[in-house]
């Protein structure tokens, strides 16, 4: 909330808090929130304990073209690479099982965020065994079912982490 108002989006934008650190904003003017909700997927390992890893996700409906995207959003587990206290392979199909268990036919498949995993991680490479990853920096990714038409990355704008961005046609 605090982001987009400091934006001056409140009024364009909605958002869903994914909890662990994640949220979820979309225009409402061309999106419609059909459901949302959020699971645990993964827990930091003991060394670097700060809690559960969840997956926040959204399902919208593009209001012009009446396409449906699922999105998740995941803040990754720590320490970096390890993929929690189960592992990097366990944390990606907790997600993808997520994904699988309200996601529909047809949605696009979107899944994105500071995996605290890079991309030779098996974290990213058990999730690159069943979608695109479209782009990355360091340990973010954006993975998607489908191609996007571009990439870009928007630099760090005061964080210790990039900010990347992927455009999709709906």
């Amino acid at each position: 909330r605090r982001v987009l108002g400091d934006a001056g989006l409140l009024n364009t934008h909605g958002y869903v808090v994914g909890g662990h650190a994640t949220a979820i904003a979309y225009d409402k003017g061309s999106l419609e929130l059909l459901a949302s909700s959020k699971e645990d997927v993964a827990e930091d390992r003991r060394e670097q304990w700060y809690g559960r890893r969840g997956v926040g996700w959204v399902r919208l409906r593009h209001r012009k073209s009446g396409k449906t995207v699922f999105a998740a959003n995941h803040h990754g587990p720590l320490p970096v690479n390890t993929g929690g206290k189960c592992g990097g392979e366990a944390t990606a199909y907790n997600m993808l099982r997520v994904i699988g268990r309200h996601a529909e036919a047809g949605d696009m498949k979107l899944l994105m965020g500071d995996l605290n995993a890079d991309k030779n991680s098996a974290t990213q490479s058990a999730l690159k065994t069943h979608m695109r990853r479209i782009t990355h920096h360091w340990v973010d990714a954006i993975f998607a079912s489908c191609p996007s038409h571009r990439t870009k990355n928007l630099g760090n704008g005061g964080s210790d982490h990039d900010a990347i961005e992927a455009v999709f046609s709906i």
